[in-house]
């Protein structure tokens, strides 16, 4: 059974990957404008990945080159504007329409996987925790040997009641 929500919270509308994918892409030659929301049906997985950028910070562009010929071509690009910036292009030359979006779809959300993983380690918490080391002073020991200043003996005589007993 689900609650209602607790008063004076506002409701998180979670966005579908189809209306995620239609808010970014734009068709370019070889789509009509009737099309568009076919498109973004087929292309609806990748919204799930894009979701996790904010809107100004994803472009997709798909094209079609071709059309019903021998060398039709669909070519997907998708631009994501943060550090670094990324340009992705996902190809496909499948003679059937909807292979060819079925293939720039797979092969664009491992490009973005690989992309998000290469620059956010989430899940790898020695990369995202990795200690700073501080710096020791190294010194030349009693023996002549490099360490740290932390481990050379002190010569000097302790000060304190405690230690004048030892002294």
């Amino acid at each position: 059974m689900r609650l209602p929500p607790r008063k004076g919270h506002i409701m998180n509308t979670a966005r579908t990957g189809a209306s995620v994918i239609v808010e970014r892409l734009r068709l370019s030659t070889g789509f009509a404008a009737s099309e568009r929301d076919w498109v973004a049906e087929r292309l609806a997985a990748l919204g799930s990945r894009l979701r996790s950028f904010q809107d100004g910070q994803v472009e997709l562009e798909i094209g079609l080159k071709d059309r019903h010929g021998t060398g039709q071509q669909v070519t997907l690009e998708c631009r994501l504007h943060r550090l670094p910036h990324l340009h992705l292009v996902a190809t496909s030359s499948a003679q059937d329409l909807s292979v060819a979006l079925n293939e720039v779809r797979n092969d664009m959300i491992r490009q973005v996987d690989h992309a998000k993983t290469r620059a956010e380690p989430r899940n790898n918490r020695a990369l995202r925790n990795a200690p700073i080391l501080p710096e020791l002073d190294w010194a030349a020991g009693e023996d002549g040997q490099s360490m740290p200043s932390t481990m050379r003996k002190s010569r000097s005589k302790p000060s304190g009641r405690a230690a004048s007993a030892f002294w």
